[in-house]
């Protein structure tokens, strides 16, 4: 859970454009809620490296960074957040290589389930507040 946090935390310097009224605090949940999704996704990914390949791997990170960039943050800016928080788990010692082929398809599908909803949530706030 603490590294949860420390991802979390990295991406509170990703500015994104559609959060840029302040007072809307449903949209900056929902921009919450994908960054934080886009980071367990990525973590989940990573941890399976060995048992899905690392293709998989790569392929959620792109997936992630285009999301992001999708809510305004920019290549550069992804990029980076998405560096720094692969520096981390490289530096975790706790965090170990799942082997198990089974536990990571489900992991890793829970994960980009709840990442996908959180997308579409914004999706449909955005569609809902449209005049």
């Amino acid at each position: 859970m603490k590294n949860l946090q420390v991802l979390l935390a990295v991406f509170t310097f990703i500015s994104c454009a559609q959060a840029s009224a302040a007072s809307d605090e449903k949209l900056i949940q929902l921009l919450n809620n994908v960054k934080g999704n886009s980071s367990t996704a990525l973590l989940a990914a990573y941890t399976c490296r060995d048992a899905l390949g690392i293709t998989y791997y790569k392929a959620i990170r792109a997936y992630g960074e285009q999301a992001l960039q999708q809510l305004g943050a920019s290549s550069q800016a992804t990029k980076s957040t998405f560096d720094a928080l692969e520096s981390r788990f490289k530096g975790d010692k706790k965090l170990l290589q799942e082997k198990d082929v089974m536990k990571c398809v489900w992991v890793t599908t829970e994960a980009n389930r709840t990442f996908h909803e959180s997308q579409s949530a914004i999706s449909d706030y955005n569609a809902s507040a449209k005049p």
